[in-house]
């Protein structure tokens, strides 16, 4: 298994079966969860490292004794004001956009229909049997093509507070932390 390192943190990257990727990023002792986040250097690494590139940099093949513990994580997020702050105002007023082709309405003197409100309900769970992410995608732990036996081991026991990542072609599909393993 590959593992990276950071400024503050250690990672390992594991493959799912569907050409997803399962990151687990621990902060090193004396750095935090919020350490690690306020850094890109974290995010830069799973964007640009997702599709296993050929970038060396930070990254050994090592036997990993991998320790993780079984969680379920929730959130609720109202996006709104996050797409406001992104320029898309419009969405939001109620002569701002015209989405009368995407909504039948009953006749012509409807009232015009807007936006109130976006809220994106999100859950990952990893447990003996795998990993299930936003409850619509099952994925399983498998293993990539056959590598050359690792030189070095190293254990990577999550036994304090970590950040995990899910990412499809580079993209980070799911983020999150976990802050009582």
């Amino acid at each position: 298994m590959n593992y990276y390192w950071g400024e503050d943190f250690g990672a390992v990257q594991m493959f799912l079966e569907n050409g997803s990727y399962m990151w687990f990023i621990l902060p090193d002792e004396g750095k935090t969860v919020d350490d690690v986040l306020a850094s890109d250097e974290y995010m830069d690494m799973i964007t640009q490292l997702s599709n296993n590139s050929e970038e060396e940099s930070n990254r050994k093949w090592m036997k990993v004794n991998l320790s993780v513990p079984q969680f379920d994580v929730s959130a609720s997020t109202d996006l709104k004001e996050a797409l406001q702050a992104a320029g898309l105002t419009n969405l939001f007023e109620l002569y701002g956009n015209d989405f009368s082709p995407s909504i039948i309405k009953a006749n012509e003197n409807d009232d015009p229909v807007y936006l109130d409100s976006i809220n994106q309900d999100t859950r990952v769970k990893i447990d003996e049997k795998g990993v299930v992410a936003a409850s619509y995608i099952e994925l399983n732990f498998g293993e990539g093509a056959a590598m050359p036996p690792p030189d070095e081991v190293i254990d990577f026991v999550l036994d304090r507070p970590f950040v995990f990542a899910i990412t499809k072609s580079q993209i980070p599909l799911f983020v999150g932390t976990v802050n009582t393993p």
